[in-house]
């Protein structure tokens, strides 16, 4: 029993292994683009305050292509993390409805039938949880 768990969660995790990592790419960028854009802002702001037009410009530059990545490149990057996480956790899904609906039916007898359609049905996604 226990290789059999050991299968099911290798499966789980190579299924979520691309979307997780997409994810934590998303949020490190996310972090690192609002400290730097914070810094823009700053460095706009002094600028300002110099009156110093040509390093106002510069940061205007920057600063327009710091939303641009917050704005386009962020999402995108979460959109494709989300694709892949549905699509890879579809697959899972009939990794785990196979394994169920290969077991002998003595196996499966034993479950009633509310049983066997909440395993069915929430056995997929409490892995991916677990």
């Amino acid at each position: 029993m226990a290789k059999m768990a050991k299968k099911i969660y290798m499966d789980c995790a190579k299924a979520m292994a691309i979307p997780m990592l997409l994810l934590i790419i998303k949020e490190l960028l996310e972090s690192l683009l609002n400290v730097y854009t914070a810094s823009i802002l700053g460095e706009f702001a002094d600028s300002v305050f110099t009156l110093d037009l040509s390093l106002g410009k510069q940061q205007i530059l920057k600063l327009v292509i710091s939303v641009f990545i917050m704005v386009v490149i962020i999402p995108l990057t979460n959109f494709i993390g989300n694709f892949f996480m549905l699509k890879y956790s579809l697959a899972h899904d009939r990794t785990v409805f196979n394994t169920f609906f290969k077991k002998e039916y003595l196996k499966i007898a034993c479950f009633d039938v509310g049983e066997a359609i909440y395993r069915i049905e929430n056995d997929p996604n409490e892995l991916r949880i677990y």
